[in-house]
């Protein structure tokens, strides 16, 4: 080899998009290029990130059954007076929690009940709403062709554990009263 050449592969680079099979616990891996994922309908890339595994690329809306009195809207996250949430470009989340595989069925369901959940500790949505976004989590997962067994323990194990992920972490606001003379 001539001096100053660089050795060049027989591979060609790849131009496919990663397989859409099971995305594990273990899978987090350092991507200098990553390849966007597309499963039900939102587009999302791995990342390596100290609480977050995924990240969404492209805003991702859902007419849902919040209705809020105004709109909510947070850098991330918006839900209009008419039910219409939206996820926006950006927002990082931590794929489906605890015993589990990350697959393509559990996706859609865990990025929503984790904005939902996030908002609960936000105070920008009461606690009240954690009822209606595990069964939106199952809903989703039904639809996106999780078997019905599995979403139903899904379901079961979000009702009894997911209290402690949608505590408020954010002061309750004060409201401030008239000054006394």
């Amino acid at each position: 080899m001539a001096v100053g050449k660089r050795p060049t592969s027989k591979r060609s680079p790849r131009t496919t998009t990663p397989r859409q099979g099971r995305i594990t616990k273990g899978s987090r891996r350092r991507r200098s290029n990553p390849h966007t994922i597309t499963v039900a309908g939102i587009h999302y890339v791995e990342i390596d990130h100290e609480y977050y595994k995924y990240r969404l690329e492209q805003p991702y809306s859902l007419g849902i059954k919040l209705f809020p009195d105004a709109d909510i809207s947070t850098t991330y996250i918006d839900i209009s007076e008419f039910g219409e949430l939206t996820i926006k470009r950006g927002y990082s989340w931590d794929g489906p929690s605890g015993p589990t595989i990350d697959t393509p069925d559990f996706m859609r369901g865990a990025l929503v009940h984790d904005a939902l959940y996030q908002l609960m500790r936000e105070r920008k949505i009461g606690q009240g709403w954690r009822a209606y976004a595990d069964t939106l989590l199952r809903e989703l997962c039904l639809e996106d062709g999780m078997a019905k067994a599995r979403a139903d323990y899904v379901y079961a194990a979000v009702r009894v554990f997911g209290k402690f992920a949608a505590k408020p972490t954010v002061p309750a606001t004060v409201i401030p009263t008239a000054a006394h003379d």
